[in-house]
This record gives C-alpha cells, structure tokens and sequence, in this order.
C-alpha cells in the first residue's frame, strides 16, 4: 500500500515537470541551493536536572527580503542524570542519547545576530533490567526541548556561529524529570 502512494506521488511530481520547462526547473533548483544555508553546531547545557551536550543542524533558505529565518533542525543530544534514585541508576552510569526533530525561527536583530527560538522533540526508547527482577522495563522519553536566545550568525557562506540562551524541557518519562538552564552553542554555518 505504501509502495501505491510513493509510485503515484512520483508519477504525478514527474508528470507535471513535464508541463514546466527543463531549463526553468534547473534553473529554480539552481537559485535554491544557492540560498540554501546549513548550520552545524555543538552545544553544551546546564541543566538544573541533568546537564548534558548536543549536536544540531539547522537547515534553511536564506530570503533576503524577510526579517525571520525558519530552519528544520536535527538534534543528537546526551545527558547526565543528577538524580540519585536506584531506579535511575542504569541511566546515570552510561548517560542517554536521544535524537530531536524540530523548528526554529531566527528574527533578525541586525546582520549577524538573531532572536532564536528553537522547539524540539525528543524521542528515546530504552529498556533497562528492572531492579530486582529478571524482567526488562521500557521508558520511552517523549516530549518538547525549547530554547530562547541570541545568536550570531555570519553573512558569509561559511564562517563561525555563536549563541547563549535559556532552555526548557517538558517531558513525559517515568525516569527523567523536567528540566530548565542556560545553553551555549559554537559551530560553523556552511552551505
């Protein structure tokens, strides 16, 4: 059934390239990935719960003629657990990872430095042995990873970027709690 829709999602993309020119859709490819703009970045936090590190990418076309920036972000995090809980005492000696998908927006203050607000999903599934039994439990962390700040981000195609800000994290886990602190984060922007 999936295979149906993504053959008839492709025929019908393809059939209507078919009505627009060739050189025209190059060409609109083209300017796109002229505009098209990627952020690597490393960022550390300091959580009053569990403080941690993160990669994120944030992935945007750049439009001249707007104030707001809307990058896809992609995020691979790590925390620490602060808790001192038996049941959380698997999760604190390796840390947990977890992958986030979300959206920013950057509102341009001047050229090279933006209101950046960030809201992220973390998703992660683990199973850990239950303490005292042989049975296996899982917590699957769910929920929502928000960030205010400032950032700086260069005009050029590739140069250093630079952000502080404040976060917050609402989750749903039987193991982790709800977490605020301040975050910094160094990367690269990069076409």
């Amino acid at each position: 059934m999936v295979m149906k829709k993504l053959l008839l999602f492709l025929l019908l993309a393809f059939s209507s390239l078919s009505t627009y020119g060739q050189d025209d859709w190059l060409d609109d490819i083209s300017i796109n990935f002229r505009k098209w703009n990627s952020l690597l970045t490393f960022n550390k936090n300091f959580g009053l719960n569990f403080p941690g590190w993160g990669l994120t990418h944030y992935g945007y076309i750049n439009g001249e003629e707007s104030d707001w920036i809307v990058p896809w972000l992609l995020s691979l995090e790590n925390y620490q657990l602060i808790s001192e809980s038996s049941e959380a005492s698997y999760f604190k000696k390796k840390g947990v990872f977890n992958l986030g998908i979300g959206l920013g927006a950057l509102k341009k203050l001047n050229e090279k430095s933006y209101l950046n607000f960030t809201f992220l999903i973390p998703i992660e599934g683990r199973s850990s042995p239950e303490l005292g039994r042989k049975k296996d439990f899982e917590d699957y962390l769910v929920g929502l990873y928000m960030t205010q700040g400032i950032f700086f981000v260069p005009d050029s195609d590739f140069g250093i970027t630079f952000g502080v800000g404040i976060f917050e994290r609402l989750l749903r886990s039987d193991h982790y709690r709800n977490d605020v602190g301040f975050k910094i984060e160094i990367g690269i922007k990069f076409l």
